[in-house]
């Protein structure tokens, strides 16, 4: 073995072994310094070569890319935001088949997904005709797209990049936003992660006790309604049912709803129209109130593409009623 790999072999073990080290390159260097340095050059090069008469592609690879919404979403709201900076903007999923791996995709659930990502583009953009799955990746010679192939992890950060050093400014109606059913009674959402992968943030017995807690004493006169697929309902249910029934008397009512739709692309009208979004670890559901002006309580155990290391939104949006806040989790 020549010296360079057995360096390398040495460094990564000793890596492993180390649980600070570890901690810190991938909960800190790797999101926080090397994410962002990343983002910069980026832009800088794309800059470079971008002029108006060009059409921007932006492209998710089903081969690289993971099979969620949240990911997915931060892709579509960098078109919107291009969009609506006057810009020609395409969204190309690029189909080469079910992610295998960690994720190990059926078929059937791999063509639902392909599905469900058109059907956000077209609730957040407005146009059919602006995403289309293509078999392959290529470009028109007035084509030009940025020189990443996950830049739906870049997104947030190539937003902020262009507002605060290139002179770009956020669109009026940037953030999503939609219009209330005055016959519908005010209410709160809450995400319950169920997810497939990454199980050690679906929401556990913990989670419930507190977030029901929380809700129940900031806002009690208001529904609570439960975001969480079809299939788990049953059990949040019955649970919270229990949990309330402790912390409270016969008088007191247990006020909380199932999603009347369910579905990445519903969801995101259902939390648009609530008063308050909540939820503790879950997923890419905090996607759509962060690209929002509802208030929301975001709690999150790892690091996140759109928010940096002291809990600030990259794009630069946020009022005083929204609140991200990661765990920390410091005991090696």
């Amino acid at each position: 073995m020549n010296p360079k790999n057995l360096i390398c072999r040495l460094s990564n073990s000793f890596i492993k072994k180390v649980p600070m080290i570890r901690f810190f390159l991938s909960q800190v260097f790797q999101p926080y310094i090397i994410m962002p340095i990343k983002a910069h050059l980026l832009v800088a090069q794309f800059s470079k070569a971008f002029n108006d008469k060009k059409t921007i592609v932006l492209t998710y690879e089903t081969a690289i890319s993971p099979p969620t919404f949240g990911d997915f979403l931060n892709l579509v709201m960098l078109a919107r935001y291009l969009i609506l900076s006057g810009k020609r903007v395409k969204i190309r999923i690029i189909d080469t088949g079910p992610r295998k791996g960690i994720y190990n995709l059926k078929d059937s659930d791999h063509h639902f997904i392909l599905k469900e990502y058109l059907r956000i583009s077209n609730r957040i953009l407005g146009n059919e005709e602006t995403t289309t799955i293509e078999p392959v990746m290529g470009l028109a010679t007035n084509e030009i797209a940025f020189n990443s192939r996950v830049m739906f992890s870049h997104a947030p950060k190539v937003m902020g990049i262009l507002r605060r050093w290139y002179g770009w400014t956020i669109p009026i109606d940037f953030l999503l936003s939609s219009n209330k059913n005055l016959k519908q009674k005010p209410y709160v959402t809450w995400h319950l992660r169920a997810g497939v992968w990454a199980k050690d943030r679906n929401s556990n017995l913990y989670d419930l006790i507190e977030g029901y807690k929380y809700l129940r004493k900031n806002f009690p006169n208001y529904s609570i309604m439960i975001i969480t697929p079809k299939k788990d309902w049953p059990r949040f249910s019955k649970a919270l049912k229990s949990i309330h029934d402790s912390l409270f008397d016969n008088s007191s009512k247990l006020n909380i709803l199932p999603q009347p739709r369910y579905g990445f692309a519903n969801t995101i009208s259902l939390i648009l129209k609530s008063e308050f979004h909540y939820q503790y670890n879950g997923g890419g559901v905090a996607t759509i109130a962060h690209y929002s002006n509802i208030p929301y309580l975001i709690i999150a155990k790892d690091s996140n593409y759109e928010f940096n290391f002291f809990g600030k939104s990259y794009i630069g949006l946020r009022h005083p009623q929204q609140k991200f806040t990661r765990l920390k989790r410091y005991s090696f």
